[in-house]
C-alpha cells in the first residue's frame, strides 16, 4: 500500500469513525533552561568563537540530576542538518542521549552549529541581511565549527581528549574534521557516528534522486530569487508553530504525521506523543548550501568537496573537479552505527564507508530502525543509548 493511500484512509477512517481529540505532551514549548531544569538538570551557555567570526551557542549539561560536580568525561554531541542541540534531549526526559549520558559520568556539550536560531550571529555579517552570512555548507561547520567548540570544551574542562557523538550531518562534519584537521584526530577519545551520511548516492528516496539529478538548476533558481537560508527565521519559527499543531494536537493528524515518521516501512519506533516535543525545536535553519552540498553527493555518489563548477574549482582547489575527502587521513577511534531500514544512509553506503576508514566500530541496527530513529525512537535506550554507553566506556581510559 503506497505511503499516500494509507494518508488517505487514516484521515476518511477517523473522519467517519472517531472523535477529534487533542492531546499535548508535557515538556512541548519549553526553552532548554526550563526543559532540563525542570527534571533537576543544570545548564551552562557557552559562546564558540570560529575562525572565520561565526558566534556558536553550545549548551552545557556539566552533571546529572544525582551529583554535584561536574562529571569526568566531556562529549560533544553534533545535530544533523537543519537540528538543534535540544534533539540530543529527545524523545524526553530520562530516554534521549543526553539524559542518559549526564547521569552516567559524562559532560554534555550540546553545540548549535552556524545557521540554526541559536547561532545566527557573526562577528561581522546580520543573517538577515548579508547573504555572505549564508555561504557555508557542512564542510565550514566541520573545518570551523568543530575546531573551534573542541579547542573550548577541551579548555573549560582541561582535558586533552573528548568524545564525540554524531548523527547525521553530525557525523558528515566528523568526516571533514578528521580528514581535514587531522592534528584533531588526537583530540577524540571515540568519534561516534549515528546514520553517517557520506556515500548516500545509493539510496532510492524519490525525492532526493529527483533534486540531486538536477541540482545546478535548483542551485541556480534559489540564487536568482535570493534565497540562501532555508526557512527564514520567523517562516521557521511558524512552521514549528503549525507542525506542533497539525503533527502533535488532533489525533487525526498525529497518524498521518506517524506514517511519515516511520516511512518506509511503518516499524512505529517513534511514540506520536513526542510529534508535538519533537516541533518544539526543529526545523531549526541552516543554508541551502548545505542541502546542495547533499544534493552533490546523491548525483556523483562521491564524497568530495563542494562542486563550484569547473571554472571556480580550478580556482578554489587548482583542478576541474572537486577533491575527494581522503578518509585514510582518520585516525581517532570511530565507531558508525546504521540501521538496516535507513532510506537515506543504506547499507550500500555504509559499507563503502566502512572499506575506506580503519580503527572502526560498526554496529548494526536491525529493529525497523531509519534515519531519525536514532533520536526520535521510543527503544531509544535498549537500542542505541547503552550499546553506546558500552562503546565509550571501554575509552574513557584515553581521557585524562
Amino acid at each position: 500500500m503506497s505511503t499516500i493511500f494509507k494518508v488517505f484512509f487514516v484521515i476518511v477512517n477517523y473522519l467517519i469513525n472517531k472523535p477529534l481529540n487533542f492531546i499535548s505532551h508535557p515538556d512541548a514549548g519549553l526553552p532548554i533552561d526550563e526543559f532540563l531544569g525542570k527534571y533537576g538538570y543544570p545548564l551552562e551557555r557557552h559562546t564558540v568563537v570560529t575562525e572565520d567570526g561565526y558566534l556558536l551557542t553550545a549548551h552545557r549539561i556539566p552533571h546529572g540530576k544525582h551529583s554535584n560536580g561536574t562529571n569526568r568525561y566531556p562529549v560533544l554531541c553534533i545535530h544533523g542538518t537543519g537540528g538543534v542541540g535540544e534533539m540530543f534531549l529527545f524523545p524526553g526526559y530520562g530516554k534521549g542521549i543526553g539524559w542518559y549520558l549526564a547521569d552516567r559520568d559524562f559532560d554534555i556539550w550540546l553545540l548549535n552549529t552556524r545557521g540554526n536560531y541559536h547561532s545566527r550571529k557573526h562577528r561581522k555579517w546580520n543573517p538577515d541581511k548579508d547573504p555572505e552570512f549564508w555561504n557555508f555548507s557542512w564542510h565550514e561547520v566541520g573545518v570551523y565549527d568543530l575546531p573551534a567548540a573542541i579547542d573550548h570544551i577541551l579548555t573549560v574542562t582541561n582535558k586533552s581528549k573528548l568524545f564525540y557523538v554524531g548523527h547525521s550531518q553530525g557525523s558528515t562534519v566528523y568526516l571533514v574534521l578528521t580528514t581535514q584537521r587531522p592534528e584533531y584526530n588526537d583530540k577524540i577519545a571515540l568519534g561516534v557516528n549515528l546514520a553517517p551520511s557520506a556515500f548516500i548516492g545509493d539510496n532510492n528516496y524519490l525525492l532526493m534522486e529527483l533534486v540531486g539529478k538536477h541540482r545546478l538548476l535548483f542551485k541556480s533558481v534559489m540564487k536568482g530569487i535570493g534565497f540562501h537560508e532555508v526557512l527564514p527565521f520567523n517562516l521557521n519559527r511558524l512552521v514549528r508553530t503549525l507542525m506542533r499543531f497539525v503533527c502533535s494536537e488532533i489525533n487525526v493528524f498525529v497518524d498521518v504525521c506517524n506514517i511519515v515518521f516511520n516511512f518506509p516501512d511503518n516499524t512505529h519506533q517513534v511514540d506520536p506523543a513526542t510529534f508535538q516535543l519533537i516541533f518544539s525545536y526543529v526545523p531549526a535553519g541552516c543554508s541551502l548550501k548545505q542541502l546542495n552540498h547533499y544534493l552533490q553527493i546523491v548525483e556523483s555518489n562521491s564524497f568530495a568537496l563542494y562542486d563550484y563548477g569547473r571554472r571556480e574549482n580550478k580556482k578554489y582547489y587548482g583542478q576541474v573537479k572537486p577533491p575527494i575527502y581522503n578518509l585514510e587521513n582518520i585516525t581517532a577511534p570511530t565507531a558508525y552505527f546504521y540501521g538496516t531500514h535507513d532510506v537515506i544512509t543504506k547499507p550500500e553506503g555504509i559499507a563503502k564507508l566502512i572499506s575506506k576508514t580503519k580503527n572502526i566500530e560498526v554496529y548494526k541496527i536491525e529493529q525497523g530502525f531509519n534515519h531519525v530513529d536514532f533520536l526520535f525512537s521510543k527503544n531509544v535506550i535498549e537500542i542505541v543509548n547503552k550499546p553506546l554507553y558500552s562503546m565509550m566506556k571501554k575509552y574513557v581510559v584515553n581521557i585524562d
